[in-house]
Parts: structure tokens; C-alpha cells; sequence
């Protein structure tokens, strides 16, 4: 599950809006073609380049709304099939551990504030320090790293991660960690008696309406799940990850990873969480303070917030993004939201461009680079 991380790279952002917890408008299938009549210059523009791009390697899906329309939603470079195109999202898959922690916050269940001693028993003396809030706002100074690849059973798994040494000097600073988004699945398992993957999908994607959205190891048959950039890479796989071209359930691919979805499903959950439908409106402002300063970008700074990177031009929210790669599978993922609801979505499965850059990061900066000069 090794993942580049490049792909954490904030540019400046292209509009300066205002957070607000109000509804945002959803659009149903049948307005995708009005709200593309109504932005038909910008559309062509926006899609010539990106044919353009599948002249050079990129293959993916684009989902995009400006200004309240729908601008894009189409795959390119790929084949042609009757059923939605899905990708895995790697470490997309984040801000649903998030989501699920702060669900189960609201149902009393814990405190974000929270040390893991309460939960865990014989928790090592260089972890204690640690709370839930660490864990999600990779603080904890556990450092980055897949202690529970291949690895199939709850005990193996939280023994695997409590064996990891914390980074002293990186405690509540930020340092990316799959092994706290790890521990993070572990508690939310531990606190419902079910796996990860059930209450996810009752707690987060059944309220999202989330049609075409599963976990490694639970492939639906309704989606077309696109396939490795390289199958001869992917076979090298242990079994107990990846066999016969299909997932193996393991806990290194639950919530840091794990996840497939299609475009537009990762722009409906982020919808349906700002319109207060998976958690409250008061935690989906709460997912976005900035807790944990990240870089600085001439005058916005970005933070980690509760499974986002979130850009602030002092105290006002600008942007809110994560990224995602699968190096193996040749899979990434980039989601750039903004706090009205406009937003970009790219998934691919063309791993790198020639200048080793992840392909949905780079097509999804620049998507937003070329609106805002089309909005000059």
C-alpha cells in the first residue's frame, strides 16, 4: 500500500469563498446536460484539454462543478462499458474514517479528545501521550508506514501497530501516518462490535447515497472497477492482498486506503456531509478548523484538519482537498473542494506522467489553474 508523497503539495487556490453550513443544491442526472448547455465555452475548452492529455498517457474520470454546474462528468482514455467506471482512491479514503469517527462522536460513543489508554489496554509507554484527535490529525508521532499490510485479523493488526515506535520529536507536529489512520479503524471496530467496512456503509454511504462505492475485498458487481496500470506488477502481490486480479480483505487496505468509488460518488459524499446528512453541521465545521499547521503557500496556509487538508487565507477557509495513490496499482485519486460546494474530482488508473508526476493530482491543478483564468 506504499503511496507517493508527492502528492500532498498545496498550489494557490483560485477563489476566495466564505464557509457557510448552509444546503447545497444537489443535481440530479437529468440537469447534467442543462447545466452543460450553460457553461457549453467552457466545457469545450476544458475537455479539449483533456483529450489532449489522453495523447500523453492519462486515463481517468473527470466529475467538475462551477459556480453551482456541472462542468464535467465523463471518463477519458478509457474503454467502453455500460457500467460506472470506479477506481481506488487510496488515501481518499481518509476523510470517511473522519466522517466515521466524528459519527461516532455524536452517538456518545467517544470524545475526540480522547486518549487510546481509554480503549485499548496495554498500550506502550511511548503511545500513551496519544488521543484520538493525534491520530486523525497525524500528530500522534507514529510515523508513516504499513505495519498492517497482509495482515487479516483484528488482534494481529492493533498488535502490529502498538509495535511501531513513536517519533518523540514529531509528537503534535504533523507527519503523515497510514499506521494512525490504522489504529483509528481498529477503535472505530472495537467501539461497534462490527467491521470497519458495515458500519461505514450503513453510518456513511448509505445516507450519501453512495450507489457505486465499496471496499478491497468486497468488489460489487455493479461498477466497473478499472484495472491495474501494470497487471504483471500487481500479480507480484502477496495473496493475502491482491490474488487472481482481485482484492484480498486485509487490514492494511482499511481506512487509509480500501476504497473504490466513481467520480461523481466522491463529489456526492462531500456534498451530503456539508449538508449536514452524515454528520452535524456544527462537526462538519469542526472537520475543517486548522489544527495542524502542514506548509505555506504565499498567503494561504495549509492545515490537517479531521481527514483534510484544509487552506486558510487567515481565518477564513478557502480550500479543502486530499489526494490519493496506490503506487502498485497504478491508481490515484485528487479531490479539490470548496467551502460552496463547487469542486473537482479526478480518479485514474494511469499511474505517473513522463515527469513522474501522479496523473489525477496533476490533471485536477491544472483544471483548476485554467478555470480561473476562463473566469478573468
Amino acid at each position: 500500500m506504499k503511496t507517493n508523497m508527492n502528492v500532498f503539495i498545496l498550489m494557490a487556490c483560485i477563489s476566495a469563498t466564505i464557509f457557510s453550513c448552509s444546503s447545497i443544491k444537489k443535481e440530479s442526472e437529468k440537469s447534467v446536460m442543462k447545466s452543460l448547455a450553460h457553461t457549453d465555452s467552457t466545457y469545450i475548452k476544458l475537455d479539449r484539454w483533456l483529450n489532449k492529455q489522453t495523447t500523453k498517457g492519462f486515463k481517468g474520470s473527470v466529475y467538475m462543478v462551477s459556480n453551482g454546474d456541472i462542468i464535467i462528468d465523463k471518463p477519458y482514455g478509457q474503454q467502453d462499458t455500460t457500467l460506472p467506471l470506479a477506481y481506488w482512491i487510496a488515501s481518499n479514503s481518509k476523510p470517511i474514517v473522519g466522517l466515521a469517527i466524528l459519527k461516532l462522536e455524536e452517538d456518545k460513543k467517544l470524545s475526540v479528545q480522547d486518549p487510546i489508554t481509554k480503549y485499548f489496554q496495554n498500550v506502550p509507554s511511548d503511545k500513551q501521550h496519544i488521543t484520538i484527535h493525534h491520530l486523525l490529525t497525524h500528530s500522534s508521532g507514529l510515523p508513516h508506514g504499513y505495519a498492517t499490510d497482509n495482515i487479516q485479523t483484528y488482534e494481529k493488526a492493533l498488535e502490529a501497530v502498538m509495535k511501531v515506535p513513536v517519533n518523540k520529536e514529531q509528537i503534535g507536529m504533523f507527519e503523515y501516518s497510514n499506521n494512525g489512520y490504522a489504529l483509528l479503524v481498529l477503535l472505530i471496530e472495537k467501539l461497534t462490535g462490527k467491521t470497519y467496512e458495515r458500519f461505514v456503509e450503513k453510518a456513511i454511504f448509505k445516507p450519501a447515497d453512495l450507489e457505486h462505492t465499496g471496499f478491497w475485498g468486497f468488489e460489487k458487481e455493479n461498477v466497473f472497477i478499472q484495472p491495474p496500470f501494470d497487471s504483471l506488477r500487481a500479480a507480484k502481490q502477496p495473496a493475502t492482498m491482491y490474488d487472481k486480479g482481485k482484492s484480498v480483505i486485509n487490514y492494511g487496505q482499511k481506512g487509509s486506503s480500501g476504497i473504490y468509488s466513481t467520480a461523481k460518488d466522491q463529489y456526492k459524499i462531500f456534498i451530503a456531509m456539508m449538508n449536514g446528512e452524515i454528520i452535524s453541521k456544527a462537526n462538519v465545521e469542526k472537520s475543517f478548523k486548522p489544527y495542524v499547521f502542514v506548509s505555506e503557500n504565499e498567503d494561504i496556509k495549509t492545515y490537517y484538519a479531521y481527514g483534510w487538508f484544509v487552506g486558510y487565507r487567515g481565518n477564513q477557509l478557502i480550500n479543502i482537498r486530499h489526494s490519493g495513490e496506490e503506487t502498485w496499482l497504478g491508481h490515484n485519486s485528487m479531490r479539490i473542494f470548496y467551502p460552496n460546494g463547487d469542486g473537482i474530482v479526478v480518479l485514474s488508473n494511469s499511474n505517473l506522467t513522463e515527469e513522474e508526476d501522479v496523473w489525477a493530482v496533476q490533471v485536477a491543478y491544472n483544471l483548476e489553474y485554467l478555470l480561473d483564468l476562463m473566469k478573468q
